[in-house]
């Protein structure tokens, strides 16, 4: 999950890829257990036609320990690169490439660049 630092020693597992989110912060994120979130959040949306934000947001409070701030930008690019990744796959329905090029590219590079920032 998403680790603190304390006075006590932590022993992260090797087999985990473990990543510090900001240096100000002690606060570590653990991609498998992120992964996992994702998968099933995106397993939940897709049975019941609602987004992921409701899903993916409360999961990363609640279970990765992280406080709004650090949640909002993960949860945002996990959106992002799932919605993408759906236009890819389902490309018939966008014929229109004005469209794609006008609203779908800014919009993904504008989610990165806030990602990135909201750390910093």
């Amino acid at each position: 999950m998403f680790l603190k630092k304390s006075s006590n020693k932590i022993i992260y597992k090797k087999n985990f890829l473990i990543i510090n989110i900001n240096k100000k912060s002690e606060t570590k994120i653990n991609m498998l257990k992120i992964s996992l979130i994702t998968f099933f959040a995106g397993i939940i949306t897709s049975l019941t036609g609602m987004s992921g934000g409701p899903i993916i947001m409360p999961a990363l409070v609640l279970l990765c320990y992280l406080n709004m701030k650090e949640a909002a930008p993960i949860s945002h690019t996990i959106i992002m690169i799932s919605s993408l990744i759906n236009l890819i796959i389902k490309n018939e329905n966008f014929t229109n490439s004005s469209i794609t090029l006008n609203f779908l590219l800014p919009l993904s590079f504008a989610a990165i660049i806030s990602t990135v920032s909201a750390f910093f």
